[in-house]
């Protein structure tokens, strides 16, 4: 987590306008199959949003492979509001589909 992203975020319609400085990037977030269902994610999660909260952001914003489901839910019901669908280039998976969510604070 930090405040770099993918520059197909600069071309999004955000819920909230903020510099970079003023936002977190969540970029991986990933919980061993042996643990799944025990809720690490989800404190994962909680523990970013206080973190950015605690240092004054004004928002978090990630990306989610298109066709995550489990992520895509899970944030959801942390409280992130879907944005739009993008293509986006990442070395391993090149030119794919993510879909971009956003948490404000």
């Amino acid at each position: 987590m930090n405040h770099e992203y993918n520059e197909s975020y600069q071309n999004c319609r955000w819920h909230i306008a903020a510099d970079d400085s003023e936002l977190l990037v969540i970029h991986a977030l990933g919980v061993h199959p042996d643990f799944h269902g025990k809720g690490y994610a989800k404190a994962l999660v909680r523990k970013s949003i206080d973190i950015a909260r605690e240092t004054g952001m004004k928002a978090i914003r990630l990306d989610v492979l298109d066709g995550n489901i489990p992520a895509e839910n899970l944030y959801q019901r942390m409280g992130f509001q879907y944005i739009t669908s993008v293509q986006m280039y990442y070395e391993d998976t090149r030119w794919t589909a993510f879909r971009l969510y956003e948490y404000v604070l």
